[in-house]
C-alpha cells in the first residue's frame, strides 16, 4: 500500500512538472499589421494542475506573444483580454509542449449591431427611420419608404477607406443595401377597409427604397450595385461578423435593412477621394 501511494504521488508530481509554452504572432485581420499590447488568455476547462488552469501573455510591438506553464494533458482555449476584438476561428492548443499558434484578430465588440469602422475605431450606428409601406395607385406595386430621412448634409458616411461592420448572425444573414431614391409626389391606393378616400399621398417629393417613380405613376425597380466578392465574413468562437468596404458599394444613398425590417439604417456611400487641389501659381 505504501509503495502504491509513493508511486501515485510521483506520477502526479511528474505530470504537474511537465510544462509547455505557447508562442505566436497577433495580426489585424483587415490590415495584416501586428497588434501590440493585446493580452492573450489561455484557459483549460479541465486541468490536471490548478496552477496551470489559467495563463496569459501580452503581445509586444511586433505582435509576438509568449505564454509559459501549460500542463501536459490539458487542452487550452485562447481568448483575448480586449472585448473589442475577437480571434478568427477556433483557438485551441495542447499543453505540455512548445506550441506555435498565430492569431488573426478582428475589431468587433461582443453582441450584435451595425458599426462604422473608420481608421480602426468603431462608431456604433442606430436605425434612422421607421419604414412605411404603400401601394402605387392603379397598380399592384408595393413600395417601402423611410418615414423620415436625413437632411442632405446629415447622412452617415461610408467613405473610402472605411468599412461597414454587420455584427451578429442575423444581421449578416438579413441586412442588405437598397438604394434610396427621390421621386415626385405619387398617388397611393387607399388601405384595405378605407372607402372614404380615393387615394392618398405623402404630399410632396419623397424618397423611396429600391424604386424610382415618375409623376404619371410609372416606376422602375432599382437594386444596389454591390460587389459581394469584396465582403469579408469572419466567424470566431462567439462572434459572426461581415466587413463591407466602401469600395464594394456604388456611390449613392442607401437604406440598410432586411426584407421584414420595420426600421432602417441610412448611409451615403462616397466615391473615390477628391483629387488634391493643384498648387496655386506663384
Amino acid at each position: 500500500m505504501v509503495r502504491i501511494l509513493i508511486a501515485s504521488t510521483a506520477l502526479i508530481a511528474l505530470t504537474a512538472c511537465t510544462k509547455g509554452t505557447i508562442d505566436g504572432k497577433i495580426t489585424d485581420g483587415l490590415t495584416g499589421a501586428p497588434v501590440a499590447g493585446l493580452r492573450v488568455i489561455a484557459k483549460a476547462p479541465v486541468a490536471t494542475d490548478l496552477t496551470c488552469m489559467a495563463l496569459e501573455g501580452t503581445s509586444d510591438a511586433s505582435g509576438a506573444y509568449h505564454i509559459e506553464g501549460s500542463c501536459a494533458g490539458n487542452e487550452y482555449i485562447l481568448s483575448l483580454g480586449d472585448d473589442t476584438r475577437f480571434i478568427e476561428g477556433e483557438a485551441k492548443v495542447a499543453g505540455g509542449e512548445p506550441i506555435a499558434h498565430d492569431l488573426k484578430t478582428w475589431v468587433a465588440p461582443e453582441g450584435s449591431g451595425v458599426y462604422l469602422l473608420v481608421d480602426g475605431e468603431l462608431q456604433p450606428q442606430k436605425t434612422y427611420s421607421d419604414i412605411g409601406k404603400a401601394v402605387i395607385m392603379n397598380t399592384e406595386q408595393a413600395v417601402r419608404y423611410p418615414e423620415t430621412a436625413p437632411k442632405d448634409d446629415g447622412w452617415p458616411q461610408l467613405s473610402a477607406g472605411s468599412h461597414l461592420l454587420l455584427l451578429g448572425e442575423k444581421n449578416v444573414r438579413d441586412m442588405a443595401f437598397s438604394p434610396v431614391l427621390k421621386s415626385p409626389e405619387v398617388k397611393f391606393a387607399p388601405e384595405d377597409g378605407r372607402d372614404d378616400i380615393t387615394h392618398w399621398s405623402l404630399g410632396q417629393e419623397w424618397s423611396y427604397i429600391g424604386i424610382q417613380m415618375a409623376e404619371d405613376g410609372a416606376f422602375e425597380l432599382k437594386t444596389a450595385e454591390v460587389d459581394a466578392s469584396k465582403f469579408v465574413d469572419v466567424t470566431g468562437a462567439d462572434r459572426t461578423a461581415r466587413y463591407i468596404p466602401a469600395e464594394a458599394v456604388a456611390p449613392g444613398r442607401y437604406a440598410l435593412l432586411g426584407e421584414k425590417s420595420r426600421r432602417a439604417y441610412m448611409f451615403e456611400v462616397g466615391g473615390a477621394p477628391a483629387p488634391a487641389p493643384e498648387p496655386a501659381p506663384e
